[in-house]
């Protein structure tokens, strides 16, 4: 009896141990794909729903490039809760460094194309990891829409596909009913607007605390600090007096 099981854990033993053989050999395959096949496709979503006005507030105010960092901080803050946040460096004019916790790698970059009241076009060269990392172009164009009396955004995703982001995506639509990349650059979107969204509903003296708070932001995701000149942005913001 004794002799059975051991030869039956040998068994599992050299089962899993082929099974990673397998796994790590499909990964350098995919790798090896990923470096010969440049998109040849490109592959596009598109979605249209409601925002509060309260979101437009304050997305006038922070409408512009040259307010990306200080969204990307903000962000940071804000999808403390969440687990999440958006790490972004100015490199020149309209041209920004991003990366996220887990799936933005560095090397990632956004390129604003435009950014004004009635949206923003982003153009990224993102680095992204699901099991293993590979790169992507991607196209976020939002829209701000009035209809009758309701306040509504028109998001149109569109990136790069290879073969082996398209078998990416497969295997993400699987399990989730979405494709991976275009899931992820919603994600951003969405959070986008929850977060200003957050911003429109707190007053000056919870913004004081957040801002100060020097502790909390050095142990966020991220750390961030805020200039005195983003700290008076916001608070005008609050006031009623950026918009």
């Amino acid at each position: 009896m004794s002799k059975l099981y051991c030869n039956y854990k040998n068994g599992i033993v050299f089962i899993i141990f082929l099974l990673l053989i397998f796994l790590v050999s499909f990964l350098l395959y995919a790798e090896q794909c990923l470096a010969q096949e440049q998109g040849k496709g490109w592959v596009s979503l598109q979605v249209e729903d409601e925002l509060s006005a309260d979101f437009y507030q304050v997305y006038k105010s922070l409408s512009s490039p040259e307010d990306f960092t200080l969204i990307g901080k903000l962000m940071t803050v804000f999808l403390k809760e969440k687990g999440k946040g958006y790490l972004i460096t100015p490199l020149g004019k309209g041209v920004f460094k991003i990366r996220s916790r887990k799936t933005v790698r560095p090397g990632s970059k956004m390129f604003i194309q435009s950014m004004d009241r009635q949206g923003f076009n982003f153009k990224g060269d993102f680095i992204l990891k699901k099991i293993f990392t590979f790169n992507t172009d991607a196209i976020i164009d939002v829209k701000y829409l009035i209809k009758g009396d309701r306040f509504k955004y028109l998001a149109r995703i569109s990136y790069n596909a290879p073969a082996l982001v398209e078998g990416i995506d497969k295997t993400f639509r699987f399990f989730t009913g979405k494709n991976f990349v275009a899931y992820k650059m919603l994600n951003f979107v969405d959070r986008f607007h929850f977060v200003l969204k957050r911003l429109s509903e707190i007053n000056l003296s919870e913004w004081e605390q957040i801002a100060n708070d020097k502790e909390n932001l050095s142990n966020l995701i991220f750390p961030v600090s805020f200039s005195e000149k983003e700290k008076d942005k916001i608070e005008k913001i609050i006031m009623g007096d950026g918009f």
